[in-house]
């Protein structure tokens, strides 16, 4: 059985391979996104710092052009899922605790892992296959992760090579939801100077009606994650 672990050259899949699946390549499907140089670059980097990371890149389909206002790509997950599937029996993912997006929900892997499994049953041209569609990092948030990896004295350095960011650039802006959770775990851990931010996140965080931190002190997140939010904000002025 082959195992791989769907790598963007973030902090969440990079978590998933170093703290679960040390043995499996990390799988870089291309889907002509905007960022993808970016995780390439990532990827790369981390290739060269830490012993055993392999990557394989996969081209699929250009879905990367249908891109929604607020950094979403629909079928993103399933497109992902789908190019893994002949090279692996079991595709790894880096689906947090409270992930929202329902191509993140448990339903949708059993759902996708149903797909794999009818589509490669036993049949005239195939002796058939079992997938397992695994999601290791979903009983933790990224704060806690982060704190596991580093309770194991993994490299921080190699951490830092990872990218959560939405600009075009390899610097991170502090002013992206992608930034805003990276600063927040790493705060927690007392860890957010591993790398340069362009802008102080807690800016972007705190600043606004509608702000990230506005959200959690008044229950429009899970009680886990205002917590997280509210810890790694403790202290700063509103």
């Amino acid at each position: 059985m082959r195992r791989v672990v769907l790598a963007s050259g973030g902090m969440d899949s990079f978590l998933a391979w170093a703290l679960f699946a040390q043995d499996a390549v990390n799988l870089f499907v291309d889907i002509d996104h905007k960022y993808r140089e970016k995780e390439r670059n990532a990827l790369d980097k981390l290739t060269a710092l830490v012993p055993d990371f392999q990557i394989q890149v996969v081209v699929s389909s250009d879905i990367g052009r249908t891109e929604t206002a607020s950094g979403i790509i629909p079928l993103r997950n399933a497109q992902f899922i789908l190019a893994a599937a002949p090279f692996a029996d079991e595709i790894i993912m880096g689906i947090l605790q409270g992930e929202i997006n329902s191509d993140k929900s448990e339903h949708f892997i059993s759902l996708m892992q149903q797909v794999l499994n009818e589509s490669w049953k036993e049949q005239y041209w195939t002796e058939g296959r079992i997938f397992t569609i695994a999601t290791p990092t979903r009983a933790y948030s990224k704060t806690e992760l982060i704190h596991i990896y580093a309770a194991r004295k993994l490299p921080i350095e190699w951490l830092a090579a990872t990218v959560s960011c939405y600009a075009d650039d390899d610097l991170h802006c502090g002013e992206c939801p992608s930034c805003a959770k990276r600063w927040i775990a790493l705060k927690n851990n007392n860890l957010q100077d591993i790398h340069e931010w362009r802008k102080d996140p807690r800016q972007y965080i705190a600043v606004g009606d509608e702000s990230i931190l506005t959200k959690a002190a008044t229950g429009q997140y899970d009680s886990l994650r205002a917590v997280e939010i509210m810890t790694a904000m403790e202290g700063y002025p509103v």
